[in-house]
């Protein structure tokens, strides 16, 4: 798998995090023995108020933003854009 090391190490600092979550998507079926190339890490979180949280205050310690920005503007996760990304 390349890139294997910044993905481990990410894994690694959400789970110290105390975040709830299960790994998807490439990275998922790399795990499960698929022979592909993944650079990116897909998780589902736990959507507990609690989980949301520490997921929020992890994104904000590694300056994650929204990627799919066309404008590349670079948005950082606020908790405006986490109220309204909450499922009920």
């Amino acid at each position: 798998m390349a890139n294997a090391e910044p993905l481990e190490k990410l894994l690694l600092e959400l789970r110290a995090a105390g975040v709830d979550f299960i790994v998807v998507g490439g990275l998922a079926a790399v795990f499960e023995g698929a022979p592909i190339v993944t650079f990116d890490l897909d998780i589902v979180h736990r959507q507990t108020k609690e989980n949301v949280g520490r997921l929020h205050a992890f994104l904000l310690q590694q300056h994650a933003y929204h990627r799919f920005d066309l404008a590349n503007r670079r948005y950082h996760f606020t908790r405006s854009t986490r109220a309204h990304s909450q499922h009920h």
